[in-house]
């Protein structure tokens, strides 16, 4: 009977040896290739947009059944969103959002608890192909009425997972206050923004400026007392690192246009057409406004993010010296890249210069408005 139960054990023990060489390996989940979040807003207690953008690893396809999650970070506010404030764009096709049970629909069912949103693709939802990118949007850009409000000053963890079959993905927020433009974020990101002596501020070739010294205090530009018919020039010197693979891009905007009371000084169009957009030479201290111009200092970032005005024979101290407008978010006008990297990035820096002309005419009054600076990593 012993040797019996020995042969026996043996073929089992045999049996389980094979079987257990030939099951299935478990199957690893794939990254995405790439993961941000860009906010129309970044500072501290604001209500701001935000643009998600998900991009698919190359065999990876949302179909029905499965889910997609974003988790904003704790001490965000996204209680007031209802959805339409929200959009889902798969493939650049925009989906059609619903907050029932989901049924045989090609719809795609949204819900929110707390600070996760879910995105369920119903029984009948239509797929896109695979690698797709899917965008969701939250807030005024979706024509909507409510935005998510940010938190305090810091660097954030955004988590974007669900069943839709690659690996869960973090990127980083950035919540920088005021417009000293100084944010050390989780050895992720670092801006800095600092004020520029005389010496250091690029010139404008050509124009004959009064130049302001910004070095003592990096969350002002103090033109002063200015005097009509005269330019008037302030640098700032910008530095952003990050070991985001994507690189990232700066942006710059104003809350408001520079107002005193009910009287506000015009943006203007420089010697030309210039705009938010596109760059004009100006050298005429009769064309009234103000604007900016951009001057790489380490790297290349100016010239990144508009190789058609930032090049170097257009830059603040080139041969034919450009500028542009600032575009004014009270406006609802769109940020314009002024910095830009697409891989990682060890001390990008840029000077922009601020270039200002008042006429004779221009109400008398103490003008301002607020700068903010918005730096977004993509990951």
């Amino acid at each position: 009977m012993m040797i019996k139960f020995q042969r026996y054990y043996s073929l089992l023990l045999a049996l389980a040896m094979v079987f257990g060489f030939f099951s299935a390996s478990p199957a690893f989940a794939a990254r995405p290739d790439s993961l941000k979040d860009v906010l129309s807003d970044a500072r501290p207690s604001t209500a701001s947009d935000h643009i998600i953008s998900l991009d698919l690893a190359a065999g990876t396809q949302l179909v029905s059944g499965e889910t997609v999650t974003v988790a904003f970070p704790a001490g965000f506010d996204a209680t007031s969103i209802a959805i339409g404030d929200v959009k889902f764009i798969n493939n650049s096709t925009t989906e059609t959002l619903q907050s029932g049970a989901c049924g045989s629909t090609d719809t795609v069912r949204w819900q929110i608890s707390s600070q996760t949103m879910t995105f369920t693709a119903c029984n009948s939802y239509t797929a896109e192909t695979a690698g797709t990118t899917i965008v969701i949007q939250v807030g005024l850009v979706t024509g909507g009425t409510h935005q998510v409000v940010n938190s305090t000053a810091a660097t954030y963890q955004e988590t974007v997972a669900g069943s839709y079959g690659d690996s869960s993905q973090d990127t980083a927020i950035a919540i920088i206050g005021g417009v000293t433009l100084s944010a050390t974020i989780d050895e992720t990101l670092t801006h800095t923004t600092a004020g520029a002596t005389t010496g250091n501020c690029p010139d404008v070739t050509g124009v004959t400026q009064t130049e302001i010294d910004t070095s003592g205090d990096a969350t002002t530009v103090p033109f002063g007392t200015v005097s009509n018919n005269t330019f008037y020039g302030a640098c700032q010197k910008i530095t952003v690192s990050t070991n985001a693979s994507s690189g990232y891009t700066t942006t710059v905007q104003t809350t408001a246009l520079p107002t005193s009371g009910s009287t506000t000084i015009a943006k203007g169009t420089c010697d030309g057409s210039c705009s938010d957009t596109i760059g004009a030479a100006w050298a005429t201290n009769t064309n009234y406004g103000y604007g900016y111009c951009m001057s790489d200092s380490s790297g290349t970032p100016a010239a990144t993010a508009d190789s058609t005005y930032w090049a170097s024979s257009k830059q603040c101290g080139g041969g034919t010296p450009f500028a542009k407008t600032i575009a004014n978010a009270g406006a609802s006008e769109t940020a314009q890249n002024i910095m830009k990297a697409t891989s990682s990035a060890n001390a990008n820096a840029a000077y922009i210069r601020y270039q200002l002309a008042v006429s004779p005419t221009q109400a008398a009054g103490a003008y301002t408005t607020t700068l903010v600076y918005i730096t977004t990593p993509t990951f």
